[in-house]
């Protein structure tokens, strides 16, 4: 397809120094536009995506390419505060803007049109690595989240990896403030619940990450590891 690979940004992806065991963790996967060209730079990649399409046309790019478990992990679940089950609504013929919600009003805020219902199975963040081999988070370099107006769930579900440990990792967060008011927060409550875990905000601008969050993908950087990120 001729969007296969939009979502690449090297910048964004050599923030720290990096080898080729490192992970990325792509939490809204869609059927593989940021997994695909991240594998292709040699990341292993962890994706979560709940959409059964999605994660068809994702796990048949995965094929096509060749690239096996080792490389391309996938978890068919959406991500939030805690796990369990819940609906996410899915615009039909739009279905990268599925959102979780109380009804189908944030799923088709962008696109117009109805959106149907479908159950899905939840996992945070916290619980998953809590349960994964020890070592893996030391691998993680990036998370990207892109779920349509749900990501403070899903960072609040990772407040425990977000507040202690080596947090040598990079977080790419969308941040669409009509999504963020249709699911009922602030336009800053997600800038200001990762600034008081003490991770500031940034955008990627032609000249380097600079300081800011006047932009639609907001790059959050530990204030701890700031002096030795490379950001221009």
């Amino acid at each position: 397809m001729p969007l296969c690979g939009y979502d690449w940004n090297e910048m964004l992806h050599r923030v720290f120094m990096n080898d080729s065991c490192d992970l990325v963790v792509d939490i809204g996967a869609n059927f593989g536009l940021a997994v695909l060209p991240a594998v292709a730079k040699q990341f292993r990649v962890l994706a979560f995506e709940p959409i059964p399409l999605n994660l068809e046309v994702l796990q048949t790019n995965i094929w096509v390419n060749g690239w096996d478990v080792d490389t391309v992990g996938i978890v068919p679940a959406g991500v939030s505060e805690s796990s369990g089950s819940t609906t996410i609504y899915v615009p039909m013929n739009a279905e990268d803007n599925s959102a979780i919600g109380n009804d189908a009003s944030v799923a088709t805020r962008n696109v117009g049109g109805s959106a149907i219902p479908i159950p899905i199975q939840l996992v945070s963040i916290d619980e998953y690595f809590n349960k994964a081999d020890s070592t893996l988070l030391d691998t993680v370099r990036l998370f990207k989240v892109d779920v349509q107006g749900h990501e403070l769930q899903v960072l609040r579900g990772m407040e425990t990896l977000l507040s202690a440990g080596d947090r040598r990792f990079v977080l790419f967060v969308e941040v669409d403030t009509e999504l963020q008011q249709a699911a009922g927060h602030g336009p800053k409550d997600i800038e200001e619940y990762m600034l008081s875990l003490g991770w500031n905000a940034y955008c990627i601008r032609k000249s380097g990450i600079k300081l800011g969050s006047d932009c639609y993908d907001v790059v959050f950087i530990h204030e701890s590891r700031v002096s030795e990120a490379r950001m221009t």
